[in-house]
């Protein structure tokens, strides 16, 4: 078998010990890309350094799918060119095992990889998604529950559904002097100005309470004609209190439902994509060794990767296209995504087992 025996002595741990150490690096690059605008995410709504690791922790899975399929051709290109240049394949060789063993071992250790990516792309990447979108929204209602109650700075305008809150620029005042404007039902409007006020923490089964000092209230009725009609009530009082429910002003993070992880699964055929993108990489991997040769030794790398991530957005794009029953597609995917490898593969293999000669 092409996992057992010693072709997987000779290949199995440094391929997996490379393909490991390639994708943390892809990994820490795509993160590295996403870092400043989830940092920025994060103080903007006064979090922390522990929401900033979990925010980058859920969108780590997002390319681990195509940071797997890179990873592992590069491994098993330099993986395999350390083993020949050592000649421990053609000790192999010459002990009878023909050089289709390595391309099956590395076909079998693409496959394992393609089952990982469907895990990872189906099951890991839309629970990710979801839980990432929670953990916003949990940060945006923490930091604006924050802001109302006064452990946040205030910002001088805010919106609450119909009611919009104008706190101006501390110039002194402990807090700054408040201005609420609520829009009601009927073309009515209330509003209230106070110079001294304070949010109360409720009590056990209460709700929290806007303590109001000094307030002077206006209320009147919108109209279509002229303004000088508008009929404007006043008062004045030392003290009021409001009474809110919190969760009235703060939207309270939706927990995942299965409702929502089905809206964010991929579809059949972006699955398969990701699926064969893995063992066709682990080929085009020994197609870049085979045919590096001479000069083509500095190109023959770049262009496999190319090669792979033209396929992963070309195939993808293609079988979302393709009207076709899912069964016949999947075998037209098969011959699409492999036969071709394959074939570069079978017309120079014998070169797998043998040390490259050295370049004059």
């Amino acid at each position: 078998m092409a996992l057992t025996g010693a072709v997987t002595r000779v290949l199995l741990w440094p391929s997996l010990l490379k393909t490991l150490g390639i994708m943390a690096l892809i990994e820490a690059v795509f993160l590295a890309e996403v870092f400043e605008g989830l940092m920025n995410e994060v103080l903007s709504h006064g979090g922390r350094i522990r929401s900033l690791a979990w925010l980058l922790l859920l969108n780590a899975p997002d390319i681990a799918a195509l940071a797997l399929a890179l990873a592992l051709m590069v491994a098993l290109f330099f993986a395999i060119s350390d083993a020949r240049s050592r000649g421990e394949l053609l000790i192999l060789a010459s002990s009878g095992i023909a050089w289709r063993r390595v391309v099956g071992f590395a076909l079998l250790l693409g496959c394992a990889g393609g089952a990982l990516a469907w895990g990872v792309a189906g099951q890991v990447v839309p629970r990710a998604q979801l839980a990432q979108q929670v953990a916003v929204a949990t940060l945006q209602a923490d930091h604006l529950r924050d802001r109302i109650i006064g452990r946040a700075p205030h910002r001088r305008v805010q919106s609450f559904d119909r009611m919009t809150v104008i706190t101006p620029e501390n110039q002194g005042h402990e807090p700054p002097p408040i201005f609420i404007f609520e829009d009601a039902q009927n073309r009515q409007w209330r509003a209230g100005l106070s110079p001294d006020w304070a949010i109360t923490a409720p009590e056990a089964g209460e709700q929290h309470r806007l303590v109001m000092r000094a307030l002077v209230g206006y209320s009147g009725r919108l109209t279509s004609g002229p303004t000088d009609n508008m009929t404007i009530d006043s008062f004045r009082t030392d003290s009021a209190t409001f009474a809110f429910a919190m969760d009235t002003i703060v939207p309270v993070p939706v927990p995942q439902r299965p409702v929502d992880l089905v809206s964010k699964q991929k579809t059949p055929t972006d699955l398969l994509a990701r699926i064969l993108l893995v063992p066709m990489a682990a080929l085009a991997g020994l197609v870049a060794l085979l045919y590096s040769g001479g000069l083509a030794r500095f190109v023959a790398l770049p262009l496999a990767l190319l090669w792979v991530m033209v396929m992963d957005v070309a195939g993808r794009g293609i079988l979302s296209a393709a009207q076709l029953p899912f069964g016949p597609l999947v075998v037209l995917a098969v011959i699409a995504y492999l036969a071709p490898p394959l074939a570069l593969i079978a017309a120079k293999g014998e070169g797998l087992m043998t040390p490259q000669r050295a370049a004059p």
